[in-house]
């Protein structure tokens, strides 16, 4: 029987094996860090949903105002009063999602600093 792994053909070209070696090293990561990154996560696409759900809200009540509200009227006012809460929620979620999003990648770091050996 032929060798599969070298033909020893008179003609055409030869088959010769090139073996490619990979050595890696797996490195111990506490559940927990997973656990506080998935928190940020969560946080921070929860916050950046809610910024965009109340910035949309905050631009129909704004283009409801200015299209239909009459000057002085109790709409006018409630219109203001809502926008103003609406840009509070959006600055407010904005800081959460700012400040997750700086410890998730104060963590990912601390984990990456952690882990590293340099190789041989």
């Amino acid at each position: 029987m032929p060798d599969a792994t070298f033909a020893t053909a008179t003609h055409g070209s030869q088959l010769r094996p090139v073996y490619l070696d990979r050595q890696m090293k797996v490195y111990p990561v506490n559940e927990s860090d997973f656990e506080v990154l998935e928190v940020y996560a969560a946080t921070i696409t929860i916050g950046i949903a809610l910024i965009t759900l109340v910035a949309g809200f905050a631009l129909t009540i704004w283009w409801d105002w200015f299209t239909t509200a009459i000057p002085g009227s109790p709409k006018e006012s409630y219109g203001m009063a809502v926008l103003i809460i609406c840009a509070a929620v959006v600055l407010g979620s904005g800081a959460v999602v700012k400040i997750a999003w700086g410890k998730k990648e104060s963590v990912r770091a601390r984990i990456e600093r952690d882990s590293y050996v340099p190789m041989p």
